[in-house]
């Protein structure tokens, strides 16, 4: 599994994600003399849903979706999921603050594509499954 951010808007994020899927079937076919078709590979577009225009949002995952790609978005700050995984938290925050909250709770710098996060936070997912439907 190989998680890129690329900090882009959501339909700029659908094109660099269709430009890296083909420059990875072109690296595969090079290694390994195989064609990858579409159905061989699952990939996602994953964004936060922000302060785009409702329009560019709906778009962005009818363009994915078109490709084939799997969408998963989440609202403006996704780091309050990872956040509900230690305690229940019902305050608006910046994105800079849910870092700061983060980096004190996991003990460590907090990076948006940690590879890592899902296994470090899978043991408290009841914890935080419970947090998001008391929110």
């Amino acid at each position: 599994m190989r998680i890129t951010g690329t900090g882009k808007n959501t339909l700029s994020l659908v094109h660099e994600t269709e430009l890296k899927l083909e420059r990875a079937k072109e690296w595969y076919f090079q290694e390994h003399g195989i064609k990858l078709k579409n159905r061989d590979i699952v990939v996602w577009c994953v964004f936060d849903k922000d302060s785009f225009p409702a329009d560019q949002f709906d778009n962005a995952i009818k363009s994915a979706r078109a490709k084939g790609f799997q969408v998963a978005y989440s609202n403006e700050a996704f780091e309050l999921w990872y956040l509900l995984h230690f305690a229940y938290y019902n305050t608006g925050n910046s994105r800079s603050q849910y870092a700061e909250l983060l980096t004190k709770r996991l003990m460590r710098p907090y990076a948006k594509n940690d590879p890592n996060m899902y296994i470090f936070l899978k043991p408290c997912q009841a914890t935080a499954i419970h947090n998001a439907k008391t929110l």
